[in-house]
């Protein structure tokens, strides 16, 4: 389940401008223009319209601020338009997904078991009997942090209860939930023509990358997080 959000006033901050919280550090921020309309540059922009500059929140995209009366003809040029709220809307659940790790504690893993007792009860008892939760919910934050859905309980369960069978560490049994649910993984993140895209490591950075994964630390892993995002801007904007 979605946290409780809660909205305040803060009056140090410009009128059109939000944070987005968590824990009471700011992990985001972005200023909008409610009376406007966001017209977010898609790469196939065929002419260039007038607008208040600025970025979409999410991926830091070119965008323009229009009014509502050229939405038609700027959507018929090549832009996504999209209302101020759903902008919004868009970067608040970016950030819940970004964040997803840290947001999932051990009790809403807990729920989660006690719902899954009643649709699949098999897979939640040999799961827990097999793997102490707070190992369970170590390997579920691990799949978390790779930005990988965990909606699929079941399968990833069954993976992990198969593979605790024999010896194993927890990365283990990561490596086999992520099996488990390998198609799902990689149909999210084909491109538009279902083709699946990869950048090669040579096999000194793999191992890096690999060990600040394994070693558990969040800087760490949103380190890797980063570049990731990084070389998928620079892909994606490339010539």
């Amino acid at each position: 389940a979605v946290p409780r959000v809660r909205v305040q006033d803060n009056l140090r901050l410009s009128p059109n401008s939000y944070r987005i919280f968590l824990e009471d550090a700011p992990v985001a921020t972005w200023e909008l223009t409610c009376d406007r309309l966001l017209a977010i540059d898609s790469g196939q922009v065929t002419k260039t319209i007038a607008g208040t500059a600025t970025k979409e929140p999410v991926y830091g995209l070119p965008a323009l601020w229009i009014m509502p009366g050229q939405r038609e003809q700027d959507e018929m040029h090549g832009y996504l338009v999209c209302e101020p709220s759903a902008a919004l809307a868009v970067h608040l659940q970016h950030v819940l997904k970004e964040y997803a790790a840290e947001l999932f504690s051990v009790d809403d893993l807990r729920q989660l078991l006690t719902r899954l007792e009643r649709v699949a009860p098999a897979a939640a008892s040999e799961a827990t009997l097999r793997v102490p939760v707070p190992e369970l919910h170590v390997i579920l934050r691990r799949l978390l942090m790779e930005e990988v859905s965990i909606k699929n309980l079941p399968r990833i369960l069954e993976a992990i209860a198969l593979r605790a069978c024999s010896p194993h560490e927890a990365e283990d049994l990561v490596v086999a939930a992520r099996l488990a649910i390998s198609r799902a993984m990689c149909h999210d993140l084909c491109g538009d023509d279902g083709r699946l895209y990869v950048i090669m490591f040579d096999r000194t950075a793999t191992d890096y990358i690999q060990a600040q994964l394994a070693d558990g630390d969040l800087a760490k892993t949103d380190w890797v997080h980063h570049l990731v995002v990084c070389l998928s801007r620079f892909f994606r904007d490339a010539p």
